[in-house]
């Protein structure tokens, strides 16, 4: 079915894959590259357990789930897990590090039970692992993963929600960029010093979801 999906969509099953988590909502997106080098949405995939509050990871043991802009090496891929099938998110990036957020070890993995990775059951795991793991077979492609605390048109209307602090306008502006372009928004993201975003306008920013 999700080869089929990506067919669909002009994409194949080795095209370098975006991953888009929501913990609000409990659900990964899978994005894959086009042939028009532009990224299409292929499946939503439901996440069965995740830990913490909205808001970012900050230190080791807080047990929370860590939201940013994230790049998923081949080496970070593990068969062997204790919990099914796993591979670590890449936690903490450049911005966390400098930002004096520490922590490690932060997976997506099967067996529904976490202390501040995002849990899938087995059977989700093994479709996400295996998109994951057929991604950029050929050359050096880094596979994505990508986490938000909530959805972009809903998260941007919730002065609760926005107060975040460094996990709002910057990040909603690359998202927006995402949104806008369908174009990779970790590469824009890092065009600042360790991940800081530049301000981008956007021409509807009512309208920042598809």
């Amino acid at each position: 079915v999700t080869l089929a999906a990506m067919a669909a969509k002009g994409t194949s099953a080795s095209a370098p894959v975006l991953f888009r988590a929501y913990k609000k909502e409990s659900e990964i997106e899978v994005w894959k590259k086009a042939a028009s080098g532009r990224f299409v949405h292929v499946k939503t995939f439901p996440i069965c357990r995740w830990s913490g509050q909205l808001g970012p990871k900050r230190k080791t043991g807080d047990r929370q789930t860590p939201e940013g802009f994230y790049t998923v090496p081949k080496s970070q891929m593990n068969p062997n897990s204790r919990y099914y099938l796993s591979f670590d998110v890449g936690y903490p990036n450049a911005y966390d590090r400098a930002h004096g957020s520490t922590g490690s070890a932060v997976m997506v993995h099967g067996v529904c039970s976490s202390m501040g990775c995002f849990a899938m059951t087995d059977q989700v795991v093994g479709e996400i692992y295996a998109i994951a793991r057929e991604a950029g077979t050929v050359g050096t492609v880094l596979d994505r993963c990508l986490t938000m605390a909530f959805h972009g048109a809903k998260r941007v209307r919730s002065q609760t929600e926005v107060a975040h602090g460094r996990w709002g306008v910057g990040y909603l502006s690359t998202w927006g960029y995402f949104d806008s372009h369908r174009a990779d928004p970790v590469s824009y993201y890092h065009r600042g010093s360790v991940g800081i975003p530049r301000p981008m306008r956007l021409a509807h920013p009512e309208r920042l979801d598809p």
